[in-house]
């Protein structure tokens, strides 16, 4: 089974902070996952970068293969190839 989201190495910073330095994980394509933390913590940022609306400082973010900064229209989170791939037993 492939993976629906990968992120490697993923370093983000606002203002001189560091929000993220080395994040490393992946979701399996049929998987659920959840983001957990406290205020202020990147959970919106991580987000933003999965869907293409923020560049990290460095790393990368695969969204169905893809570069999340490059996504296809036909693999664009919503669209009917993201669904499939994610949840491949929904109609």
């Amino acid at each position: 089974m492939s993976n629906a989201i990968e992120v490697r190495g993923l370093g983000h910073r606002y203002n001189g902070r560091a929000i993220y330095e080395n994040l490393n994980f992946s979701v399996p394509e049929g998987s659920v996952c959840g983001l957990l933390g406290k205020n202020g913590q990147g959970k919106t940022t991580l987000v933003n970068i999965l869907m293409g609306f923020l560049k990290p400082f460095k790393g990368e973010c695969l969204v169905l293969g893809e570069d999340s900064h490059a996504l296809t229209p036909e693999c664009a989170p919503g669209s009917a190839c993201s669904t499939r791939a994610i949840w491949p037993t929904s109609s």
